[in-house]
């Protein structure tokens, strides 16, 4: 129980919250690893020949799927790296589930459409048509991830609310 000389920590004041520096690591993590798997598999595919001379329409469509994302996290990461102590910032955890969540099934969904191509299609061009098919659900999705992630990692509100 806190008393008038010891301030409440407001990391820990609510169980429903979590600081939200925590909250960005966790989720550049996860951005990254998922990024990093997608990655590699795209370069095995690419070197491997899996995309015969249509390399170059597979990345024209994965980097705009995956880039805009990354970018903004190791932005926001490099500009809070000359912050200093910590942020007292504390975001809802169910909040941050929601964007841990969609992000998880966002990246979940690229590598599902790559790995799934040459179980749906043997001819190359027919594989590129479903990657630009695919925008269809991707892009919608990318835009609500992309919203949560926006809150999470650009917003300014200090713990006072200014």
């Amino acid at each position: 129980m806190a008393t008038a000389s010891q301030p409440v920590n407001p990391r820990s004041a609510d169980p429903q919250s979590i600081a939200l520096e925590t909250v960005q690591y966790r989720l550049a993590i996860l951005w990254f690893v998922g990024s990093a798997l997608v990655f590699v598999l795209v370069i095995y595919q690419s070197l491997a020949g899996v995309y015969a001379d249509r390399v170059q329409d597979v990345w024209k469509w994965l980097l705009p799927t995956l880039m805009p994302t990354l970018t903004m996290i190791v932005t926001v990461a490099a500009a809070n790296a000359f912050k200093s102590g910590a942020s007292a910032i504390i975001v809802r955890k169910t909040f941050y589930r929601i964007a841990f969540g969609l992000s998880a099934c966002y990246l979940g969904l690229i590598l599902f459409v790559l790995l799934s191509l040459p179980a749906f299609h043997r001819m190359v061009s027919d594989q590129i048509e479903s990657l630009h098919t695919s925008n269809l659900w991707i892009g919608p999705l990318q835009g609500i991830v992309a919203s949560a992630l926006g809150v999470l990692f650009a917003s300014k509100k200090t713990p006072s609310g200014e």
